[in-house]
């Protein structure tokens, strides 16, 4: 393993005084028109601030993919920030690093083969204070954490309704310390939360479907730093008169007192955007 990937897997899932950074969230998305990924601020009124472009990271290429953010004094005065996805194409589950400058520090494969998996978000369900990397494999509905060390499972056993959800983000909706994961059901776009005692999960929240005109939830965040989860989400926009009509319209739910704060369509350019996930 060469320097960058030891750096890397040192500094994304394990290190002395590593913390998970808790603002600000970020946004990645895929741009159709220059065939790559772009990482944006998400700020506390939601309006947005382009950082940089991700070339390692195609719209065409992550199925699944999940953002975190953390301090490590490897990087003083910097936030590192994790991108994990799975190809599907080539089966992997790869994390790339960078620096909130756009400094790449490299990437690492976690495992191969995993093509029909999920990756959920970054956190510290067994309370060790540092970050891992969650995922779900919904042929058996198992949630997997990857850790430097090895992994461990959460137990979803008689709360998860497994295959009809799936889990997008991972955020502390009923903020007792413990991260919980969002799972959405693909068919209705109904919502909820799986509660999680460290490792455990104990109750999920009753569902709802915060958007009914057809959006999909693309994750969540506590965006505005008030302790309330916000939901991101996107709907296939059809514009006449353009010869792209494959735009999205992506909005910011902030809770509580639902209300859409940002509505926009990306047409053209660098504004031509597709959400693809959000992490903090």
């Amino acid at each position: 393993m060469n320097i960058q990937k030891q750096l890397l897997s040192l500094a994304l899932l394990a290190g002395a005084a590593m913390t998970m950074a808790q603002t600000p969230t970020y946004a990645l998305y895929a741009n159709a028109d220059t065939k790559r990924d772009t990482l944006w601020q998400v700020n506390a009124d939601g309006s947005e601030t382009k950082l940089f472009n991700l070339d390692k990271v195609g719209p065409t290429g992550g199925a699944s993919v999940a953002i975190g953010a953390y301090t490590n004094p490897a990087f003083p005065g910097q936030t590192l920030i994790g991108v994990a996805e799975i190809n599907p194409i080539t089966g992997n589950l790869v994390v790339t690093g960078f620096l909130n400058d756009g400094t790449d520090i490299g990437a690492t494969t976690l495992m191969t083969d995993v093509a029909t998996w999920h990756v959920v978000g970054f956190a510290d369900f067994d309370g060790d204070t540092n970050p891992d990397l969650i995922t779900w494999n919904p042929g058996n509905n198992t949630y997997t954490a990857f850790t430097t060390t090895g992994t461990y499972s959460l137990d979803v056993t008689g709360v998860d309704e497994g295959q009809f959800f799936t889990p997008v983000a991972v955020g502390d909706a009923d903020n007792d310390g413990d991260p919980d994961i969002l799972c959405v059901e693909p068919s209705t776009n109904k919502a909820r939360w799986l509660y999680f005692n460290g490792t455990t999960a104990t109750s999920q929240s009753v569902t709802v479907n915060p958007h009914d005109d057809g959006r999909t939830i693309i994750g969540a965040a506590d965006v505005d730093g008030n302790g309330w989860m916000d939901f991101f989400s996107r709907k296939p926009v059809f514009i006449p008169g353009t010869t792209f009509n494959g735009t999205y319209d992506t909005r910011l739910t902030f809770y509580a007192g639902v209300r859409i704060i940002t509505g926009y369509v990306r047409v053209m350019g660098d504004r031509q955007k597709i959400l693809l996930a959000v992490g903090q």
